[in-house]
């Protein structure tokens, strides 16, 4: 399916999963298996940060791994909208939205990118200091 992160619907919250280590042995199934990693559900602010960065991510050119750090689920009204892993080593984003497979190809340096990483690392950041 051809996809557009702009197009990302209005979310009211995001379940940002841990998956660094983890192995999944197809690039399409790394959030779909995954329900034992750590994971952070975010709402309001901090949720629509992130949204608002997932819908500014540039295209770009990627290389021809997937070994993404972390994964993202984005809900609406407690319904799953869309479930994407991100790698920022090889610039690429494969997920599912409602049952369609997508697959992203994305600038990993550009500004956005960098600041929906470090929002990334900062949900863990904060939920292993508390």
């Amino acid at each position: 399916m051809k996809f557009n992160p702009a197009l990302l619907p209005e979310i009211d919250a995001v379940d940002v999963v841990k998956l660094k280590g983890i192995h999944a042995g197809n690039v399409d199934a790394y959030m779909q298996g995954v329900v034992e990693a750590p994971h952070v559900l975010v709402m309001d602010e901090l949720a629509q940060q992130i949204a608002d960065l997932w819908r500014r991510l540039p295209s770009g050119a990627q290389a021809r791994c997937h070994t993404p750090p972390y994964g993202l689920r984005f809900y609406r009204c407690g319904e799953l909208q869309f479930q994407a892993s991100i790698c920022w080593q090889c610039n690429n984003i494969f997920g599912d939205a409602k049952g369609e497979q997508v697959f992203f190809a994305f600038n990993g340096h550009s500004e956005p990118s960098r600041r929906l990483l470090s929002l990334c690392k900062q949900v863990f950041a904060t939920r292993e200091e508390s």
